[in-house]
C-alpha cells in the first residue's frame, strides 16, 4: 500500500525534473530594438548627502545635537545648491 504513493511521488518528481531540464537547455539571446544609450558624465558625485541630528541646541557632548548657527548654515547651503 505504501509503494503506490512512493511510486507516484517518484514519477511526478521525475516528470518535473525532465520538464525543468528542457527549459534550461533553451538558451536565447535577449533582443532589443531600443537605440544605444548615450553615456552622460556626472557633474556632481552620485549620492545623497545625509544630515543627521535629533535636536538643535548647545549640548556639546552629544553628536546628534547641532548648534543653531551650524543648522542655519547647512540649510542655506542646501537651498543654494539644491
Amino acid at each position: 500500500m505504501k509503494r503506490i504513493p512512493l511510486v507516484t511521488l517518484l514519477v511526478v518528481a521525475l516528470a518535473m525534473l525532465v520538464a525543468g531540464c528542457g527549459l534550461l537547455s533553451q538558451k536565447t539571446e535577449p533582443t532589443s530594438s531600443a537605440p544605444p544609450v548615450k553615456e552622460v558624465k556626472m557633474v556632481h558625485p552620485s549620492g545623497i548627502p545625509v544630515l543627521m541630528y535629533h535636536k538643535i541646541g548647545d549640548d556639546k557632548d552629544n553628536d546628534a545635537v547641532i548648534r543653531e548657527d551650524l543648522f542655519r548654515e547647512q540649510m542655506k547651503f542646501l537651498k543654494d545648491n539644491g
